[in-house]
């Protein structure tokens, strides 16, 4: 395996890094990760060297404001999650569709990366997607305790905003928020709405209805963010797509939100994605 850090043009010239981990053999696809709000690609740095061991090529990629894709200070920094997805997300994916023209495509997202897909007319070059404890960040559907400390830290980040420009991580943990990521993400949590509706009403031009292709969407039983309430909303969001609902239920406690990136999750289920993935390379 060799692994390629390198940077990626978004749509407005925001220089991304990315790292491609190629694998030793001829590839049979190409499979994109989409990170969760402000989690860095080297989270999903094991994931990435399983499906190399599978002969994908995998990329990751930092959104603007995030790890490697961060300035020295956040103050003053101007990003918000729809950039993510409509720079950021939109350049990486055109990017992939220019370099490797006759690869198969496949994406993998967690959390928020799985939420934004829709927002990117790119998101049709891919023949399967896969996303995990994706919901759409709506803090109303938290687990009862989980949602009570975010109404509380809800307090502390507005108050953050205006004294740093921005949300230190140590109160949040991982990484900071960039303030316009902080004010958008609050901003979804007052409507208890599937995801396109809520772009709707901010007039935001979407492409959920152009999904059509095999989806499979995982959501774990004890996750505190990504709870079971959400899944109706999600099944609206992608109800053109082939979406099928994986519930990870009592016999995988412990995965919670990140999990499934971390190897808590038995090799099992990973062999069993990597299967439904084959099935598509085998039919294509």
């Amino acid at each position: 395996m060799e692994i390629k850090q390198f940077k990626i043009s978004a749509k407005d010239g925001f220089q991304l890094s990315a790292r491609l981990y190629i694998p030793d053999n001829e590839a049979i696809g190409i499979m994109v990760v989409n990170a969760g709000t402000c989690i860095r690609q080297n989270f999903y740095q094991k994931i990435a060297e399983y499906l190399v061991g599978q002969n994908y090529l995998v990329l990751t990629y930092d959104y603007r404001g995030v790890g490697e894709s961060k300035p020295d200070s956040l103050r003053g920094f101007r990003a918000k999650i729809s950039d993510w997805a409509v720079l950021d997300m939109t350049g990486v994916f055109e990017w992939v569709k220019t370099t490797y023209p006759n690869l198969p495509k496949y994406l993998l997202a967690h959390s928020m990366g799985g939420q934004i897909i829709g927002l990117s007319p790119e998101i049709l070059i891919f023949a399967k997607i896969i996303t995990v404890a994706s919901s759409y960040g709506n803090y109303q559907f938290y687990m009862p305790d989980f949602q009570r400390l975010t109404k509380k830290r809800l307090i502390f980040m507005r108050w953050a905003e205006w004294w740093y420009g921005y949300i230190p991580a140590a109160w949040i943990g991982g990484e900071p928020w960039a303030k316009g990521v902080s004010k958008e993400w609050r901003s979804w949590g007052k409507h208890r709405l599937a995801f396109s509706e809520i772009m709707h009403l901010q007039g935001q031009k979407t492409y959920f209805k152009q999904i059509s292709v095999p989806f499979r969407a995982y959501f774990v039983e004890d996750d505190i963010m990504a709870t079971p309430a959400t899944i109706p909303y999600y099944q609206q969001d992608f109800r053109q797509a082939q979406l099928e609902i994986i519930r990870l239920g009592p016999d995988n406690q412990g995965i919670g939100h990140f999990g499934f990136f971390t190897g808590r999750v038995s090799e099992s289920i990973w062999q069993e994605m990597k299967d439904w993935l084959q099935d598509v390379n085998d039919n294509s």
